[in-house]
């Protein structure tokens, strides 16, 4: 093959060839496009021409490269610098591959470039194809994020975008980059951009349908946007989402753990012009294990309402979840498993919104943590504070009055004190760390056992020192210095060491209260105190609910415990009087009630150390119980039989033994609850060990006192089951053929004392007919109505016993006037005054501690109740006369209890008798207390005058009211018989009068109807006057009146100017309950359509993405309107209103996201931020004294620009009322013309409410 002679230099001396970007294998001709045509090139010789790319070196289809018929090398390309090759350009045929019809071709390798020289073709559609693949390999590829504008979301909103970065563009050397974005190992989408245009080469957020997948990109150079690519390049993995440190995690028993997480990719916000973008992301927890369903241990988390709040530039931050797990008190050695979910809520963000995090396991580590932080002690008085709560038992004074067993103060609520339910002497207090603190009461002292939580373990001081296994730290002093006597290791397990009572160590922590720390003594704490430090409320833990349905529902509080076990073994004691007065009245002279004792002398009795070891082993260690018990794990049983002879030898007195016996059962009875390893059943059946203990576990000593047995045997379990369980029970004890619903009542009966006749109390030491001794009432004997509800007597006494007949034989007085029918406004117990039997009963009492009973005083079914029918209802104060009994026959001495309400009553004691005044400019009216002008509930006709304090009176200023002469309500003091008369008289013309007057009325429309009212007085000692409304219009119109009144009365109090706010709000919460019945558009007098009208305006703004708006209800009441919304697809709605009787029934409906009980005016809301809401609704709230008319400044703040405020209200108010005439449409117009917001429409619709014209305000904020 020959080639013509080409002068000079190929690679300087080179032609461009035309046409290059259609010359590659996958480009086809269009239909508006001419074929490529080789056939013109210029020398018919040939030519040298610059290639930027090879020919291909096989075959490419038909119709390739621009052309019909495509040419190829065939031949080797040259691979060094100035090497030259000589081919064939083979044309391609339509039938065969085969190189039939050819040009010669010479390939010259250039430096960079080759050139190519190349003849004319023969034939038009025949043209040279050049589409090598690029062999640029291209390195550190990698995947970045940041945040893109979307312009085309309305409103604008930044999103995620992606980022293949593979080199600066000035690096790169292929003219095209192809990139493949790979998610989750799946290709999803290929792009080829030019080098100057890699910007574009971008993955957005709306190009994946979820976050929490890893991505990768792949990128290959390219010599024509649609040649073939080279060598591919890949990135590492980019994990997009929220990468968790551990799904895995394990907590101690009374411990933290936290959840750690980050963002590997930001989260965007709305775009608001002239903003920085601000915005927050919520992650939501919860928990599927978290049910009530069963009584086991659940998690919480601290964070206020399960949620952990994220600022949008703190988006890659570490975040931290504390999370800790509330117990049931039970350890095992196993784990036990729970979930926590985590789900993202953005409200600004799609990507994010209700993404779901991996599922967080956690396994829960539970080992007992008693030992050896397990200590006891012999105390008078017992103090127990935790924050604000503080608990009190006290029996260090002589004096029996004096005596406590109480909380003193219960700011924060979180100590729980508790009764054993089988034994009414021992008592547990629960720390929300975890410490239980376990009294023993005797008739003198009381045993105190403290077992320390993990938690509490490092932080203590004292006595104890870090309640640690070595002595070396206890009997520290008040400023941590050492006691001058030290303990070593080998005396740290011997008793006797503490009976050196350093005295530099008690004198260090001695309580004064004129030095030290506030508060410090916390036995002369007051009740009232308001200085006490509270718990730490920034330590609250919430147990978040099982799934989103109850994403409301939350129990927050700084327990490390629940509560459901303790319910099955304790009752709760002291909430019902936590907020009561304490006792300062004086006993009660009467019958003394003591406890059984033996008649054995323990006083004065000198033991060796020898001698009181052996007395304690024979009466304690010999026992059964002793013996059963030592084998429970953790029972100290050596330590007690050590402190045994101890306090024999201290005291010289054997009335210890009781004491510590007692204290020895309650430790292993804790123990019992505590390890639920012990109350597993055993293979093979059988009973379990905490059975087979709790069996001989009774109280006293001896065992019941000697005055009962223990129920451990099958006829005494068969007695008690018979009495509980019903004659008909058939339950084989010896066979252990329990049926399973039997089984539970089984238990709860095992281990406790069946007393003999005539004994009761847990341990059977009290003799049943010798009543127990009260020596007075909490309050000193008076109930105040406007602080609590008056519906138990809390009675205090002394050493009281548990009964199933424990009663309260209760009289109740009315106290009123005697021998006068003036009026008075001073009651007494006195010569001047009277106490009039009305009712008595005798009713169960309930057993709060060994120091008080509480005797219900609403009459309930199980009562023997006797009632004088003949006594007159009027009365001013009300007297409970209570007496107490084990066994409702023998009683002891009588208590007293004043009921009295000082809204309008004040109590005093003048000689020695309680004396009860009405207050000034207040009434008395109908049994209850009225201020001045306050008008009866709805009934607008009737208020307080105090110059007629104890009958109602009709106001001057409200039209359609009945007056009627005050001196009417005196007539009666002229005479019985006349003032019958005469009332009669009176009665039966103004009936006949009004009736007339009212057939004339029949013609005016429902709302003109004047109700009629009869003023009918009552010959009695208070000259009580009712108000009556007279049905004389027919029956059917009558009713319609009475539904008038109802819904008028309130809305006329409502709108008028004589409530304040507050008594306002109350109206509200007392009409809450019937607001829906008399305003829904049901109702077919008072239909009220003011939230259908506006629902159906706000969809005709937001015809589609309702689920996506955050709308807030102002004036929500009940939630009426988000009723309306949510049946339209809006999902979040917050709802905002001044009274919580209304909200109470919105968030019945479950709709609001968040409620928010404020008043809405001008002045800027400091929990909502500026552009919160992309929807505002007020319906029905403009009218006068509710939402101000410059509100509307307040609502723009809150709304987000472009979003919509829609008020729809009854039209009048703002035409009419001068709180709105001249005021509201102005300022509207000022803030249109300020740019703050533009009018969307006005419109006027008919039956806002009872055929009133209705009004609808729409404005977009600008």
């Amino acid at each position: 093959m020959t080639f013509p002679f080409s002068k000079g230099d190929p690679c300087k001396d080179y032609k461009r060839l035309g046409d290059m970007d259609r010359r590659y294998t996958s480009y086809i001709t269009g239909s508006d496009e001419n074929d490529i045509c080789d056939m013109y090139l210029h020398n018919d010789g040939g030519e040298w021409f610059l290639a930027e790319v090879d020919m291909p070196t096989s075959p490419p289809s038909l119709y390739d490269c621009g052309t019909t018929f495509p040419i190829w090398f065939n031949g080797t390309l040259p691979q060094k610098t100035n090497e030259e090759t000589n081919g064939r350009g083979c044309v391609v045929d339509s039938k065969t591959k085969e190189c039939i019809e050819s040009y010669p071709v010479r390939v010259h390798k250039c430096s960079k470039f080759s050139v190519y020289f190349l003849k004319p073709t023969t034939k038009c559609a025949q043209a040279y194809c050049f589409d090598t693949p690029p062999k640029e390999t291209l390195q550190n590829v990698v995947v970045q994020s940041d945040l893109i504008p979307d312009e085309l979301d309305a409103p604008p909103r930044q999103i995620i975008g992606f980022v293949c970065y593979f080199g600066d563009s000035s690096s790169l050397k292929s003219p095209f980059y192809q990139v493949t974005w790979v998610v989750n190992g799946e290709s999803i989408l290929t792009i080829t951009k030019s080098k100057t245009h890699l910007s574009n080469l971008i993955l957005t957020e709306k190009d994946l349908k979820k976050l929490d997948v890893t991505i990768n990109c792949v990128v290959r150079a390219k010599n024509n946007i649609k040649g073939r690519p080279g060598p591919s390049a890949k990135s590492s993995d980019f994990f997009a989402g929220i990468s968790i440190t551990s799904t895995v995690l394990t907590i101690a028993k009374n411990q933290e753990e936290y959840i750690k997480f980050r963002f590997t990719v930001p989260f965007g916000c709305l775009t608001r012009p002239g903003q920085a973008h601000k915005c927050v992301l919520r992650v939501e927890m919860y928990a599927p294990d978290n049910t009530d369903k069963s009584c086991r241990g659940k998690l919480s988390v601290n964070s206020r309402f399960c949620r952990h709040e994220i600022q949008n530039d703190n988006w890659n931050d570490t975040q931290s979840i504390k999370i800790r797990y509330r117990g049931i008190g039970k350890y095992t050695s196993k784990y036990n498993n729970y979930i926590l979910n985590l789900r993202v809520h953005a409200d600004e963000s799609h990507i994010w919104n209700n993404h779901a995090l991996p599922s967080i396991k956690v396994q829960i580590k539970l080992k007992s943590c008693h030992p050896p932080h397990q200590v006891n002690f012999c105390n008078c008085g017992v103090a127990v504070r935790a924050g604000g709560d503080v608990f009190i038992a006290d029996k260090c004074d002589d004096d029996g009055d004096k005596h406590l067993f109480e909380y003193r103060t219960c700011h924060d609520k979180i100590l729980d004190v508790r009764r054993q339910k089988k034994n009414d002497r021992q008592y547990s207090i629960f720390f929300p760390t975890g410490t239980r603190v376990d009294i023993t009461a005797s008739i003198k002292y009381f045993n105190v056992d403290i077992k320390a939580s993990l938690h509490d373990t490092r932080n203590t001081r004292g006595l104890c020192g870090f309640l640690s296994d070595t002595c070396t730290d206890d009997f520290k002093l008040r400023n941590n210095a050492p006691s001058t006597v030290s303990g070593t290791k080998d005396e740290c397990n011997n008793q006797y060491y503490t009976a050196l009572y350093p005295k530099d160590f008690t004198k260090s922590w001695r309580i004064d209260d004129k030095i030290g720390t506030q508060n410090e003594n916390l036995f002369s704490l007051t009740a009232d105190n308001k200085t006490i430090k509270l718990w730490n409320n920034d330590d609250n833990y919430c147990t978040c609910p099982p799934d989103t349905k109850e994403a409301e529902e939350f129990d927050c509080s700084p327990s490390f415990s629940v509560p459901c076990e303790r319910n099955k073994h304790y009752d709760s004691i002291g909430s019902k009087t936590c907020h009561e007065k304490p006792l300062r009245k004086k006993r009660s002279i009467g019958i003394v009630h003591r406890r059984i004792v033996s008649n054995e002398q323990h006083d004065n009795i000198t033991m060796t150390a020898n001698e009181a070891e052996k007395y304690c082993y024979l009466t304690l260690g010999a026992s059964s119980v002793f013996k059963a018990c030592s084998q429970v794990p953790n029972v100290q049983s050596e330590s007690s039989l050590e402190a045994c002879a101890l306090d024999i030898q201290l005291s010289n007195s054997l009335s210890w033994t009781k004491a510590t016996m007692e204290s020895f059962k309650s430790n292993c009875f804790g123990e019992l609850i505590d390890n639920s390893t012990l109350s597993e059943e055993p293979e093979g059946g059988g009973m379990t060990i905490a059975e087979a203990v709790r069996e001989i576990l009774c109280p006293g000593l001896p065992e019941c006192s000697g005055n009962g047995a223990c129920v451990n045997d099958k006829s005494r379990l068969e007695k008690i089951l018979r009495i509980e369980l019903g004659k008909d029970t058939m339950i084989n004890i010896q066979n252990k053929s329990l049926m399973l619903e039997n089984k539970a009542a089984i238990i709860e009966f095992i281990g406790t004392c069946d007393c003999d006749n005539g004994y009761i109390a847990s341990d059977c030491s009290v003799d049943k007919t010798t009543p127990p001794e009260m020596f007075g009432v909490r309050g000193d004997g008076f109930c105040d109505l406007s602080e609590i509800e008056c519906n138990t007597a809390f009675v205090l006494g002394e050493d009281v016993g548990s009964s199933p007949n424990l009663s309260c034989s209760i009289q109740k007085y009315h106290v009123t006037i005697q021998n006068t029918f003036k009026f008075i406004n001073t009651f007494q117990l006195s010569n001047k005054g009277m106490k009039v039997l009305s009712s008595s009963w005798i009713a169960i009492a309930r057993l709060e501690t060994i120091m008080e009973v509480h005797c219900p005083l609403t009459i309930e079914s199980n009562t023997r109740y006797k009632r004088d029918a003949s006594i007159n209802s009027d009365k001013f104060v009300e007297l409970f006369s209570m007496r107490i009994s084990y066994d409702m026959e023998h009683f002891g001495d009588e208590l007293e209890l004043f009921i009295f309400d000082s809204k309008c009553q004040r109590s005093k004691t003048h000689s020695n008798l309680p004396q009860f005044e009405l207050k000034e400019k207040t009434c008395f009216i109908d049994g209850k207390c009225y201020s001045d002008g306050e008008q009866k509930a709805v009934d607008f006709c009737s208020v307080c005058n105090p110059q007629y304090p104890y009958v109602w009176s009709i106001p001057s200023s409200v039209t359609g009211c009945v007056k009627v002469d005050k001196r009417m309500s005196m007539a009666w003091v002229a005479g019985p018989v006349i003032g019958t008369f005469l009332a009669v008289a009176l009665v039966c013309v103004a009936i006949l009068v009004y009736q007339k007057r009212a057939s004339v009325r029949l013609t005016r429309s429902l709302t003109e109807v004047t109700l009629i009212r009869v003023a009918i007085c009552k010959k009695n000692n208070t000259m009580k006057c009712e108000v009556r409304v007279k049905p004389h219009l027919g029956s059917d119109i009558y009713h319609k009146m009475e539904n008038e009144s109802r819904y008028n009365t309130t809305v006329k109090r409502l709108i008028g100017h004589n409530l304040n706010t507050e008594e306002k709000v109350q109206l509200y919460n007392d009409w809450s309950s019937t607001f829906e019945e008399d305003i829904k558009p049901n109702n077919k007098q008072f239909g009220y359509t003011g939230n259908s009208q506006c629902s159906e305006v706000i969809c005709k703004y937001y015809p589609e993405n309702r689920e996506n708006i955050v709308a807030l209800d102002v004036g929500s009441s009940t939630g009426l309107l988000a009723e309306e919304l949510a049946s339209k697809g809006f999902k979040t709605i917050d709802g905002l209103d001044p009274s919580p009787g209304m909200l109470k029934e919105a968030e019945k409906k479950k709709l609001y996201r968040n409620v928010f009980c404020s008043y809405f005016t001008a002045k800027p809301l400091s929990f909502c931020n500026p552009d919160s809401y992309d929807l505002l609704a007020v319906v029905g709230s403009f009218v006068t004294g509710h939402i101000p008319y410059d509100a509307i400044i307040e609502m723009i703040r809150i709304t987000k620009p472009g979003g919509i405020i829609c008020i729809s209200n009854r039209r009048s108010p703002f035409y009419e009322s001068p709180d709105y005439v001249d005021k509201f449409f102005p300022l509207c117009d000022q803030l249109e013309k300020d740019g703050k917001w533009r009018k969307e429409e006005i419109a006027t619709y008919n039956g806002f409410i009872e055929n009133a014209d209705g009004i609808i305000i729409v404005y977009r904020v600008k």
